[in-house]
């Protein structure tokens, strides 16, 4: 039985280590989403962002001219461990 009540506390305790907490995550996906290729694809080169809004399931970029709407698109997972996930621009709309 003790060795039941100790895999288990290590079964969760190295589940609960493996995960990123929010503030982390949230840290990675704004530094994937500036870091992508995509995002200066989709903008023109002379637009400043004015601002970049984390909403449910991704992200608003406002810059003088247009809005762009980028998807986090969640991938699947087969063992515990940070969350993988890929971005999905949208075409820019006028404001």
């Amino acid at each position: 039985m003790k060795k039941i009540a100790i895999s288990v506390f290590l079964l969760f305790s190295s589940i609960s280590e493996a995960v990123l907490p929010p503030l982390y995550s949230t840290v990675e996906e704004y530094q994937r989403l500036l870091k992508d290729r995509e995002l200066v694809e989709k903008l023109d080169a002379g637009q400043a962002i004015l601002s970049i809004e984390r909403v449910e399931g991704g992200f608003i970029i406002l810059t003088p001219k247009y809005s762009l709407t980028v998807d986090i698109v969640a991938e699947p997972q087969n063992q515990p461990g940070p969350a993988h996930f890929h971005l999905h621009f949208h075409d820019p709309l006028p404001r």
